[in-house]
């Protein structure tokens, strides 16, 4: 059953990337046929979006194939069963067979990840498509608007942003580095500083001095531990991320607002009945 599912949706899915692929090749086509300027035109951000999800449809595909051919090789046969286990113990091989295996292995390993890689790429652009569809109703293109809108606002602000994160996290390296293992390296710090943003602070439950008067082992003093716990989530979770957050809703009420006045702005379900009523009347 699972084999006949899994084949059928292949097929599904080949034939809605050929749908797609000849759509577009044709659009492109023409518009081409129409002269450079017109060409110029069609490749707009949306189109281009397109033509991502079709090369990374095509990419899956031919990477599916690739992995399933590698896995039938004999040599990985000869190792693993129908079921994914070991049909025999790999102690039993002798060192040229076992140079054999290792290699196909390791090359399957490098088709598999590159097969997830372009298939968490194709989500994205899939993703990427719903927006698209998203621009023929104003009330659905309320966040892409909005971005564009904020889009300097933000980019701004992601300078402060930066000039104030890591700091932070370099300071707390250097100081707890050599207490704290979340804080040891500066790309751990970075890290644990992301997880702080986002509320998870258990690593200081943990480390958290009893008394401030006390050390950590290295002998730095536990107060300045507590003041640069303090001082990153008054300045960075309180007062930063909140100002980001009055960015994104200053533009959202501009942009809200906006289409509050304006005169044709239905609801999808209002726009979807307008459509079926317009295509049964001019059938």
């Amino acid at each position: 059953f699972w084999l006949c599912a899994t084949i059928f949706f292949d097929v599904v899915f080949f034939i809605l990337v050929l749908s797609m692929l000849y759509s577009e090749g044709r659009d492109a086509c023409a518009s081409l046929r129409l002269g450079l300027d017109e060409f110029y035109d069609y490749l707009e951000i949306w189109n281009i979006v397109d033509w991502i999800s079709i090369a990374l449809s095509i990419t899956v595909m031919v990477l599916w194939i690739v992995c399933i051919l590698s896995m039938e090789d004999p040599i990985v046969q000869k190792l693993i069963g129908k079921e994914g286990l070991l049909k025999e113990d790999p102690m039993n091989f002798d060192e040229k067979q076992l140079e054999q295996i290792f290699d196909k292995v390791k090359l399957l390993r490098t088709q598999f990840s590159g097969l997830q890689t372009a298939m968490a790429l194709n989500v994205c652009s899939i993703v990427m498509k719903f927006f698209k569809a998203f621009q023929s109703n104003p009330r659905l293109k309320v966040v892409t608007d909005t971005f564009r809108h904020a889009s300097e606002d933000l980019a701004h602000f992601f300078i402060i942003f930066l000039t104030t994160f890591l700091p932070f996290t370099v300071i707390g390296h250097i100081l707890f580095g050599n207490d704290i293992p979340e804080l040891g390296s500066l790309i751990s710090s970075i890290s644990t500083g992301v997880t702080l943003l986002m509320g998870d602070f258990g690593w200081y439950v943990e480390v958290a001095p009893e008394s401030l008067s006390s050390t950590l082992p290295s002998g730095m003093p536990s107060i300045f531990l507590f003041l640069w716990f303090f001082l990153f989530n008054f300045v960075m979770v309180l007062v930063v991320l909140n100002m980001l957050l009055a960015v994104v809703l200053e533009h959202y009420t501009n942009i809200a607002e906006e289409i509050r006045d304006e005169v044709d702005a239905p609801p999808i379900w209002e726009q979807v009945v307008r459509y079926l009523t317009f295509r049964r009347e001019t059938r």
